[in-house]
């Protein structure tokens, strides 16, 4: 080992270097929102009221906590009231440790479960070989994997992962062969590692796969005292943690309960807001719905167990390397225990890939697959004797080059995006497949525009409701398209204050450029994209029908100087929309014949829209009322727009009164009143006439 390490304080020193800076960058300990908002809060409540109620007490803690906006927290409503909606063991166990050291108990809690299972990891792995082996392994385990992160994350994960490998361990941990060198813990110790276990499975159901697992490693190396323990004290477990449950929240389990999230800006449900926020357990639930029946999607199946192992918010080889080694040691040198072990960890996995495709990697707000925390436990157990070193080298190359590059994208993104998934907006996971299937990455980043479903997957473009601006200055933007129509292009309409531009659009198979021409006012240019084949086709969870093709767009701003530039994009879908031909009938048009300098007067519309399509000015391509004067010395004045509320629906007709702004000249001036698409074409361009057309005398009174 020393002729291929040296010593084991390279790795160790890797590991703190690594755990230092990931303290520097995480976001502070008084941010809570999500998972670990309701975590805190729940440990919190139980700390200062011994209950899960959420009440007044909780509600001044919440906005105390973060005077601007308050702590966002789930909360559930059932027949016990309105009650924090997580499983209850890891806020049970955290409680006394928040008691103790604050809000930072959470961490030391995580800290405490990882040393004590991987002392015990330690301790099971001198036994297969050589003392300083098993010490590097048991580190290369820890320190090569997305566990790191998860100290910090005051989440009940780490604690799952904890459970699980300090209960596989007291329950199989003496089964290899050969039995001369069995050191079998005592019945009692299996009876905590089978409790161990229960408790995991409360706070993740799936996670009962390990339990049924370890009984039957034990029923397979002929063990039935053993089984029948570890079944019962997994089972009393269990049931006593659903009896917490139950008696604290009024939830068995708080996934099917009718749940929503709260904060500040939303409203508690108590309090003087109470009334309104009540509203979003109904508008904005977050229920969970899992059927017995599989999904019969199998390009989507397919597809989501590519990205488990490759994916860049999934992947193993990136967040999990070492259990790709322990997998396929497992594969060399199978037993009986490891086979069970193994099936196990299959069942979980193939449950999120067959049974949840849409979040098998367990939500944004999370470093790689969250759900794979407790598998990954299991592996090391599972896998019979030793790595080499020689194996070992590579595992600590790629984790030292995805490390390195997810601290350069956290710095380098920092200021854009404080999310822990800034760790994939550059470097090595920047080029991995996306993945699509959430249901949500950033709610605030999803668009639905021309039908079709775009995905912001980064913080580079400023994203409006209707369009977004790229940045000269900032990395590409990069989008994911999802389309249901095919024979077209994708169609981008740029617009600019700044000339000349270079719009440079990439994919997975190709790159193209595109010159932004220049205009009497700026930049304007129609792109259409010319795309590399569809990199994967599934239907999304708000559409049981529709086949969509989905492809992941990079687009960079260029100038000729370097010079910064910014640019307005709207997404037009396949470009259709630009052909839109008006048709209508002017029911009225009235305007006062004069006007005085600097005056106002109104211009009185009524129009019947006889299009086929809506005028909106809510829309990518928006409509908007508006005017254009044209000088006694031919200079041509456009006034301001104005909004269409409500829209207009075909065969519905538009009555609006416009304010017309007069030139301080007098003269007498051509004025056209007429209906706009913006940044595209005003009306009278497609049908021959505006809707108003007149001179109007424009002369101080005498």
């Amino acid at each position: 080992m020393r002729s291929t390490f040296g010593s084991l304080w390279v790795p160790v020193i890797a590991v703190i270097a690594l755990l230092s800076a990931l303290t520097s960058m995480r976001p502070a300990l008084g941010t809570l929102w999500g998972d670990e908002g309701t975590y805190v809060a729940m440990a919190a409540s139980l700390a200062r009221d011994g209950d899960l109620t959420f009440s007044e007490p909780d509600l001044e803690w919440a906005r105390e906590r973060q005077p601007e906006v308050g702590a966002t927290v789930i909360v559930q409503r059932t027949d016990a009231g309105l009650t924090y909606s997580k499983p209850v063991v890891y806020p049970l166990i955290a409680a006394p440790f928040l008691a103790l050291f604050g809000e930072t108990g959470l961490v030391v809690l995580n800290a405490t479960g990882v040393v004590i299972a991987l002392v015990l990891a330690a301790w099971l792995l001198r036994r297969r070989g050589a003392e300083e082996l098993g010490a590097l392994t048991t580190l290369t385990f820890f320190g090569c994997a997305a566990l790191l992160p998860y100290l910090l994350w005051r989440v009940s994960d780490l604690l799952q992962f904890s459970l699980t490998l300090i209960g596989l361990i007291l329950v199989c941990g003496g089964a290899r062969r050969p039995r001369a060198a069995r050191v079998e813990w005592p019945l009692w110790a299996a009876a905590l590692g089978g409790g161990a276990l229960g408790l995991v499975a409360s706070m993740r159901l799936t996670n009962a796969a390990l339990a049924v697992a370890a009984v039957a490693a034990c029923l397979l190396t002929g063990r039935m005292k053993r089984a029948l323990i570890v079944g019962g004290a997994a089972a009393l477990a269990f049931a006593l943690a659903i009896g917490a449950g139950l008696l604290l929240t009024g939830a068995a389990n708080p996934y099917k309960a009718d749940r929503s999230s709260f904060n500040g800006e939303v409203g508690y449900p108590v309090g003087p807001e109470a009334e309104t926020a009540l509203e979003r357990f109904s508008a904005a639930p977050a229920t969970q719905s899992v059927t017995w029946r599989p999904t019969a999607d199998s390009s989507r199946v397919g597809h989501s167990f590519l990205y488990f192992v490759l994916g860049r918010h999934s992947g193993l080889l990136f967040y999990f390397p070492m259990a790709l080694l322990l997998f396929y040691r497992l594969l060399r040198h199978p037993d009986r225990t490891g086979l069970a072990l193994a099936v196990g960890v299959a069942a979980i996995a193939l449950f999120y890939l067959i049974w949840m495709p849409w979040n098998y990697f367990g939500g944004s707000t999370f470093v790689g697959n969250r759900y794979f925390l407790t598998s990954y436990a299991a592996l090391l157990v599972a896998a019979p004797g030793l790595p080499s070193g020689r194996q070992l080298v590579p595992i600590w190359l790629i984790a030292a080059a995805a490390g390195i590059s997810a601290l350069y994208s956290v710095e380098s993104s920092r200021g854009l995006d404080p999310m822990s998934q800034s760790h994939a907006y550059g470097g090595i996971f920047r080029f991995l497949p996306y993945e699509t299937t959430a249901l949500e990455i950033d709610g605030q980043r999803d668009r639905y525009w021309a039908g079709d479903f775009v995905r912001f997957t980064d913080p580079h473009a400023e994203v409006g409701a209707f369009d977004f601006t790229l940045d000269s200055e900032l990395p590409p933007a990069e989008l994911a398209l999802a389309t249901t129509w095919s024979g077209g292009r994708p169609t981008f309409l740029i617009t600019s204050e700044s000339e000349p531009l270079e719009l440079r659009v990439a994919d997975w198979g190709r790159r193209r450029w595109h010159r932004l021409e220049s205009t009497t006012t700026g930049t304007r240019a129609v792109v259409e994209l010319d795309l590399s084949p569809a990199w994967r086709r599934h239907t999304y969870w708000w559409s049981a029908v529709g086949m969509y093709q989905v492809r992941v767009q990079r687009l960079t701003l260029l100038t000729n100087d370097g010079s910064r530039a910014r640019a307005r994009a709207r997404y037009l879908g396949d470009g259709s929309m630009l052909e839109r031909e008006p048709r209508l009938e002017v029911l009225a048009a009235e305007v006062a014949p004069r006007a005085e300098p600097g005056g106002i007067t109104q211009a009185t519309l009524r129009v019947r829209n006889d299009s086929d399509w809506t005028w909106t000015s809510q829309d990518v391509l928006p409509v908007y009322l508006s005017y254009r004067l044209q000088a006694p010395g031919g200079v041509t004045i456009e006034g301001p727009r104005s909004m269409l509320d409500p829209p207009v629906a075909p065969g519905e007709i538009l009555e609006h009164q416009l304010a017309l702004a007069w030139p301080e000249t007098p003269g007498r001036y051509r004025l056209r009143v007429d209906l706009v698409i913006e940044d595209v074409t005003w009306f009278e361009d497609r049908i021959g006439e505006p809707l108003l057309r007149t001179r109007v005398r424009v002369k101080a009174p005498e």
